[in-house]
């Protein structure tokens, strides 16, 4: 439940900023080149629209497995090898996905008083987009982690040999 929730309020907030964004870049087209003028916010608060987009989505793609991969080496491999590859694959991005929040929040404290030169906002709303993505995708990841750990040992437990068979003449 809570994660079909967090991924629906992703969803919205990524369809209403890439929304905000095609919008401001589109009526921007229109001025600079019908009416000859511009304005000031566009540029600036479409690239920082783009940040927010970029880290929101790649949280969404990571639940749902649509980021790319290149699996034909990986399909050479058996069942068994292709769980503990993929969970070495999730544990790395983990690893970096952990690095990558807390370097986020590290660099926050530096932001807030720095101005956004065309909007008068802090770019500590910009910033914030890296520690928040890296949160989500985390928890995005940390099931999948448990199902490839489950999926590994039913796989152990599937291959293990029977134990408690004896073979030889005392069998009747």
């Amino acid at each position: 439940m809570f994660y079909r929730v967090l991924t629906r309020i992703v969803e919205v907030m990524v369809i209403l900023f890439s929304a905000t964004m095609t919008g401001i870049v589109i009526i921007e087209v229109f001025l600079r080149y019908l009416f000859g003028g511009t304005l000031y916010v566009t540029e600036e608060l479409s690239r920082y629209l783009m940040v927010w987009v970029v880290f929101l989505a790649a949280g969404l793609a990571l639940e749902t497995d649509s980021h790319i991969s290149i699996g034909i080496l990986v399909k050479k491999f058996g069942e068994k090898t292709r769980l503990g590859l993929n969970l070495v694959a999730q544990v790395l991005l983990i690893i970096f996905l952990v690095f990558l929040l807390v370097e986020g929040i590290l660099v926050l404290p530096y932001q807030i008083d720095q101005i956004a030169p065309s909007m008068g906002v802090s770019f500590f709303w910009f910033y914030l987009s890296i520690p928040l993505g890296s949160a989500l995708m985390i928890l995005f990841l940390l099931p999948k982690i448990g199902h490839s750990v489950k999926g590994i040992l039913r796989s152990n437990a599937n291959q293990s040999p029977s134990r408690g068979v004896r073979v030889g003449k005392e069998e009747a």
